[in-house]
This record gives C-alpha cells, structure tokens and sequence, in this order.
C-alpha cells in the first residue's frame, strides 16, 4: 500500500470481515471526500482512505466517518438477514420434502402448534406395528437431510392430536 505524497497517512474507519464490499457511493473524510479503499488480511479487512492533510475533528469528518460506520453496519444487517432468510426457506423446503416422505407412510398426519425456530411441527399417526419402522425412516431421512434440517423424532406417545375436541363420549351399556 502506497500513501501518496499530498497526504498525512491513512486514516482507518472500521475493521470489518474480510468479505465486506464498500457501500455503493460511500466517501471518506476531507474536502474534497477521499476515495475508500478496502485492505484485505486473512479473514479481517480494514477499509481506509489516504488521510487528507491538516486533517482535524471536524464536523463534516466526523458525519461521513459515522455515515460510512452505519452503512457498513447496515450492509452487514442486510446480508445476515438475506443469509437467515435463505436459510429458513432451504429448511422449509427439507420439511416439505420429508413431510412428502414420511406422510404416505402413516395412517394420518397433522400440523402441530407453531414452534420458534422449527420450520415444521407435523404429528403422525401410525399403527403400533409400523413405529419402529416409521421412526427408522424419520431417523434416515434426518440423517440425509442434516444439512438442511434437524428431524427430532419423539414417539411413539398418545395420539392427543387426532382427537377431535368436539367429539362427545358415547355411553356405553347399561341405562
């Protein structure tokens, strides 16, 4: 890195992962605004300008620091989230896929309450001499699926969710 002659330095703004990219337009400090620049190191990066002469705090300096600062933050917002969302739906889609598998092979299934952080809640019920072999295949499927999904079989356990919470005793016998 060269710092040209009409220059004090370099003034460094942030230290950032190695895969951030300048914001689109960003400007550094001075008058007129330096040019930015991105120095990369292993996974961490600095982004820096020449820092311009006679270079003091002020308030136009200290603004275009802090808006480059929040734009990098924003950047950085927006790509976890854009990370997080593709995420979600690659989880969703693995759920999909395994609820298409695991559906045809019980006696019925049904959508259980919403879980934060599960992308899929399903019951299942299967006759007491498939379980094992139900169990076995939601164990292969997490097992192929893992690095999309995590399966949690629990079972086998009442089938609580088939019953209709309208539906009425009969009696039974006697008057």
């Amino acid at each position: 890195m060269s710092v040209s002659a009409s220059t004090e330095g370099v003034y460094v703004y942030a230290i950032v992962p190695a895969a951030t990219a300048l914001p689109k337009d960003a400007a550094g400090v001075g008058s007129p605004p330096m040019a930015l620049r991105v120095v990369r190191q292993g996974l961490l990066a600095a982004v820096v300008s020449d820092a311009p002469p006679r270079l003091r705090a002020r308030r136009r300096d200290l603004l275009a620091h802090q808006n480059l600062l929040m734009r990098l933050a924003e950047a950085s917002l927006r790509l976890g989230e854009a990370i997080a969302g593709a995420l979600t739906r690659r989880a969703a889609a693995a759920g999909q896929r395994i609820l298409r598998e695991l559906a045809p092979v019980a006696l019925a299934s049904v959508p259980g309450q919403e879980v934060q952080g599960c992308v899929l809640n399903e019951s299942f019920l299967v006759d007491r001499s498939e379980s094992e072999a139900f169990l076995s295949r939601a164990r292969s499927l997490g097992e192929a699926f893992r690095e999309h999904a995590e399966i949690r079989p629990v079972g086998p356990l009442p089938c609580y969710s088939f019953v209709s919470a309208e539906a009425r005793p009969a009696l039974v016998g006697g008057s």
